[in-house]
């Protein structure tokens, strides 16, 4: 039996870059879930709308999304709202960027999965974080006063290290990437626990990075087994900095020798060539038969 995917893809701009991964990942039993950043705008993205009309992609409600703010948290929950409206199951839900792409062939995506059914492929840790500043800690709400019509935190967050309010329920905080594969039934959990417990989103609303505390923290404190460590399926490559480096055809052989099913960030602007590359060394996709490159001839021709 195929495995049955909900692919969540956040996207804030690269319209054709976005149209291009929903056509690689089209396949039977695969349901789309698509948010745009309010933030973006324009004739592409509309041409793109239309284009991406089809009963296997669902539309989220759009927020204005912004680095390291709750609003990013907030697109995926409408994302998880549209998925809860189509009442169907699905053994795993992907939380994708626009700018991922799989690397690796249908087979051996099929197979990966099918062997972990009900396991949480997430990168995360219980805190305190081993590779954060302070343990992660500095990035929970702390007591604030008002200061010029704004409240403002008693102490930097670089200092505030363990003083932080409590979390909701004497939950233990945990952290990770912000990108996840999850089985069905924790997605559902998570969907059912937030819309229960609002005093929980309260809390996160406070906090620094919270797409990369939210949804761990809820499993993480869950009768889900969450192991701890880079259990993601999502190849990233880090250079210093918030941001994963952008990857070159220089990160192919690593690529291709990884166990990843998908790899970040791409940049059709930056480098046009390289999905190709991707496709045909590292899926073993024949440019000559493939719909999508018969499209794109098509379109040049005419």
């Amino acid at each position: 039996m195929p495995v049955r995917l909900a692919c969540i893809i956040l996207a804030h701009r690269a319209p054709r870059q976005l149209h291009r991964l929903v056509q690689r990942l089209r396949a039977p039993g695969v349901h789309f879930v698509l948010h745009l950043d309010r933030n973006t705008s324009g004739p592409e993205w509309d041409l793109l709308s239309n284009e991406l009309n089809s009963p296997d992609i669902t539309w989220a409600q759009r927020v204005a999304c912004q680095w390291g703010d709750f609003s990013l948290v907030d697109a995926t929950l409408n994302c998880l709202e549209a998925l809860s409206s189509l009442n169907a199951e699905f053994d795993f839900v992907i939380l994708l960027s626009g700018q991922d792409y799989p690397i690796k062939p249908p087979a051996f995506f099929s197979q990966f999965l099918m062997s972990r059914r009900g396991q949480c492929l997430m990168y995360v840790y219980p805190f305190p974080f081993p590779t954060w500043v302070n343990g992660g800690y500095h990035r929970l709400p702390t007591w604030r006063i008002p200061f010029r019509g704004k409240p403002r935190r008693l102490l930097p967050p670089q200092l505030a290290g363990f003083r932080h309010k409590k979390l909701p329920f004497g939950y233990r905080p945990f952290g990770g990437s912000q990108w996840w594969c999850l089985p069905g039934d924790a997605v559902r959990y998570i969907y059912e626990f937030v819309r229960s417990h609002p005093e929980f989103t309260r809390y996160y609303r406070e906090a620094l990075i919270p797409d990369e505390m939210f949804f761990h923290t809820i499993l993480g404190n869950s009768h889900f087994k969450i192991d701890p460590g880079p259990n993601n399926i999502t190849y990233m490559k880090w250079a210093g900095g918030p941001n994963p480096a952008l990857l070159t055809s220089a990160d192919l052989p690593e690529m291709a020798n990884s166990e990843y099913l998908f790899a970040r960030k791409f940049d059709m602007q930056e480098d046009p060539d390289l999905l190709d590359r991707v496709d045909i060394e590292l899926i073993g996709i024949d440019p000559r038969v493939d719909t999508y490159y018969r499209g794109r001839r098509a379109a040049s021709a005419g």
